[in-house]
């Protein structure tokens, strides 16, 4: 099992308690594999506040880098995402998506 299905595993409760927390810390070890399906779950944490503050600039730009990678979710969920959010909110998320460099760190 990769890292982007445990994360599916425990947010779903699915034989082990339901854990937000968990399942984020497996998607993040996911989207540094470049696990494009583990960065729109990560998107839907903080679009929908599970286990995260709401914020729609970081779930969008999880939505951009899994849609970049070849996701389709990715792709609709952030062409959904933007129709409620402000300009400014659409360069924030422009530019976090340009500089998030797995390799140096994981930007959530």
């Amino acid at each position: 099992m990769g890292a982007g299905s445990a994360g599916v595993v425990v947010v779903n409760g699915r034989g082990v308690p339901q854990d937000y927390a968990p399942a984020q810390q497996w998607w993040e070890k996911g989207v540094l594999q470049g696990n494009p399906p583990a960065q729109v779950h990560l998107g839907w944490l903080y679009e929908l506040r599970q286990g995260v503050s709401q914020n729609n600039v970081r779930a969008c730009m999880w939505f951009n880098l899994a849609g970049a990678n070849g996701d389709n979710n990715g792709v609709e969920h952030r062409n959904a995402l933007t129709k409620r959010m402000t300009p400014a909110q659409m360069a924030e998320t422009q530019k976090l998506a340009r500089e998030w460099n797995p390799k140096t760190a994981i930007n959530t």
